[in-house]
């Protein structure tokens, strides 16, 4: 607070003004107070409009710029009155100051955080823009907020520095402009840990480094760009001349932010392109082959037929996109698909083969052998299942064909897994040893279905074809579970 005479001399000062001025109240008392303006044309104006003995105006608030005894300008608002006789005459003013510094900081970081949002906005939206107009756009802002000359987004690969991206379009710069990485900031770009911000290059560290020398660029921000885990190249800003104001922390963090986003677009180009790869070369294999090549959703439902389906069964890809191949298949095979193969494909498993029966397009049912592979996302999630079928009718009719044959001929055939130890033996088998099929024995029993005189001579020939893989050929005598003597050839 200060008391000035009609003629704007101070008369008194309260300890916040000297505070706010710099002055002590003594080198004040007396001082006219257009020592306190900033502007010389400020104070003439205020004294036409309200500071003089004729005004009409008792108090006005206003704000003007003042200026320190150290000569800082700063912003003031005021509240200015008229101070009266008792007779209305005017003898003097009094005025209140308060020092807005602090309030405009506020206020232009309010504002630059503003501009930070709305440049998250244009990275983030950039409605009807392509990847490219987007980065351009997203370069130009950001340059322009953090008040540097050029930014850059660069590529880095096999010691070469090619430029991506610029701004603005009237540097000395063309997309595609290679330098050696060496003579480039962003060499130190990629031996650091974080982003490298550097206000005045020829009082740091690196004042000696060729890009100084050659371009002299004296301030310097840049991160690295990252696709996969692998750095690919930077966005970087430079200047010609040093920061006024040092790189603050809010600028770091924006351009970490850039970084981030610019190198998950350049990720999610990378997975389209290769999606794309993939797709075709699964449409290549799938429109030239024999098999029914499918793909389809989690719950089956048909999103991708081979061309092959036409001639395997009937129908042309559309008519089966978009349904569920329950519906095509034999109702008593239906719970065994979705328990042998379906349910075990949606926990991740791959399903090797499955035999079934399936309705072409004329009515008819044909066999079907289909091997199911889960295809899952990013997430390790279950996006879609692929399978591959052919047709075995025929190789059904054979099979059925041999087993009719063998029982015929009282011929039947065992396996022995040696790893888990487990014996399969056909239906013929079963009939000859008068079991139950479906009883398996394990070795031993099954060494004891024959005649204790016989039972050394196939454990020895078993046992050496186990060890050598040859073969043998024994003629010995069984007796069956009901207790009936066959001569067998095993």
């Amino acid at each position: 607070i200060f008391y000035a005479n009609k003629d704007r001399k101070i008369i008194s000062v309260n300890v916040a003004f000297s505070e706010i001025f710099g002055y002590t109240p003594k080198e004040l008392l007396g001082v006219e107070t257009s020592v306190l303006y900033a502007s010389k044309d400020d104070f003439e104006l205020t004294g036409k409009k309200t500071f003089n003995a004729s005004s009409k105006i008792e108090s006005i608030l206003y704000e003007v710029d003042y200026k320190r005894k150290n000569g800082e300008v700063f912003a003031g608002e005021t509240i200015g009155s008229v101070v009266k006789d008792d007779e209305g005459q005017t003898i003097g003013y009094l005025g209140i100051i308060r020092d807005l510094t602090e309030e405009k900081k506020r206020g232009q970081k309010v504002e630059l955080l503003t501009k930070r949002l709305n440049l998250l906005a244009t990275i983030v939206t950039g409605d009807g823009l392509d990847f490219n107009e987007k980065i351009k756009q997203a370069i130009a802002l950001t340059t322009e907020l953090l008040e540097f000359e050029i930014g850059i987004v660069s590529e880095i690969s096999d010691g070469m520095y090619t430029v991506r991206h610029y701004y603005p379009e009237s540097a000395d710069l063309e997309k595609g402009m290679q330098f050696e990485l060496r003579e480039t900031y962003c060499s130190i770009t990629l031996n650091a840990d974080d982003i490298v911000a550097i206000d005045e290059m020829h009082t740091s560290d690196h004042s000696k480094h060729p890009c100084y020398e050659k371009f002299k660029l004296e301030s310097y921000l840049g991160v690295q760009l990252e696709v996969g885990g692998e750095v690919i190249g930077t966005i970087n800003f430079s200047s010609s001349i040093p920061r006024t104001e040092p790189i603050s922390q809010a600028d770091k963090d924006t351009v970490r932010l850039l970084a981030k986003w610019i190198s998950s677009e350049y990720e999610a180009q990378e997975y389209q392109k290769q999606l794309e790869e993939s797709r075709n070369k699964y449409r290549l294999i799938s429109h030239n082959t024999a098999d029914m090549i499918c793909l389809h959703s989690p719950d089956g439902v048909y999103e991708f037929v081979s061309p092959s389906v036409e001639k395997i069964l009937g129908y042309t890809p559309d008519e089966l996109i978009g349904k569920t191949p329950y519906s095509f298949f034999h109702p008593d095979d239906l719970k065994r698909i979705q328990e042998e193969s379906h349910e075990k494909a949606l926990q991740g498993d791959a399903v090797q083969f499955i035999h079934y029966r399936i309705k072409r397009k004329d009515g008819d049912y044909i066999w079907f052998e289909t091997a199911t592979e889960p295809i899952l996302d990013e997430k390790g999630e279950i996006k879609n299942l692929q399978t591959s079928s052919r047709e075995i009718t025929e190789r059904k009719r054979l099979e059925n064909l041999l087993k009719d044959t063998n029982r015929l001929a009282e011929v039947g055939g065992w396996e022995f897994h040696t790893k888990s130890g487990d014996i399969f033996w056909t239906d013929e088998v079963y009939r000859i040893h008068e079991l139950p099929i479906g009883e398996e024995p394990d070795l031993e029993e099954a060494i004891n279905f024959f005649a204790k005189e016989d039972q050394e001579i196939i454990s020895e020939v078993f046992n050496r074809a186990l060890k050598t893989g040859e073969g043998y050929d024994v003629e010995l005598t069984l007796i069956t579970a009901k207790g009936n003597h066959k001569w067998v050839r095993a």
